[in-house]
């Protein structure tokens, strides 16, 4: 069974600042391609800041993204995956809480992000060589190499 651990090797999450402001978060998300930043203060993740709470947050109710700090909209209530956990622990989690993008910690430290779409495209490759597998196993003939 593949764990996160395995995903995320080699590849730095992308942060903000809580005092940043979300134009700046917005054109950092958008220049990276990703939907969501991890938000660190100190060292320490305290946030993460997502297109959901980039449309909830400051859109709908008609704030100025130029002057709307990251710590005053992020999403503070975090839900995080252990570096250690399973893809299908993960994706059952996301599923069951409607969340798009986890955190990944190890120690108390921040290792990487995981999206939904990270997450089933590792999930999908696996499904596709067990049919492969299956499929030579149904069709084996002895003596055929």
């Amino acid at each position: 069974m593949a764990r996160i651990r395995d995903i995320i090797q080699g590849k730095m999450p992308d942060t903000i600042g809580p005092e940043a402001t979300v134009l700046e978060a917005s054109r950092r998300m958008t220049a990276a391609k990703v939907g969501a930043l991890a938000v660190i203060e100190k060292d320490r993740l305290v946030g993460i800041f997502s297109e959901r709470d980039l449309m909830t947050r400051v859109v709908a109710p008609g704030l100025d993204p130029g002057a709307v700090k990251v710590g005053s909209v992020m999403t503070q209530d975090l839900v995080v995956a252990d570096a250690d956990d399973s893809i299908e622990a993960c994706l059952g989690r996301m599923r069951q809480l409607h969340v798009r993008h986890l955190p990944v910690v190890s120690q108390h430290k921040l290792v990487g992000m995981l999206s939904v779409r990270n997450l089933l495209m590792v999930a999908n490759t696996a499904k596709e060589e067990e049919i492969r597998w299956l499929i030579d196993y149904v069709y084996y003939t002895p003596g055929r190499e």
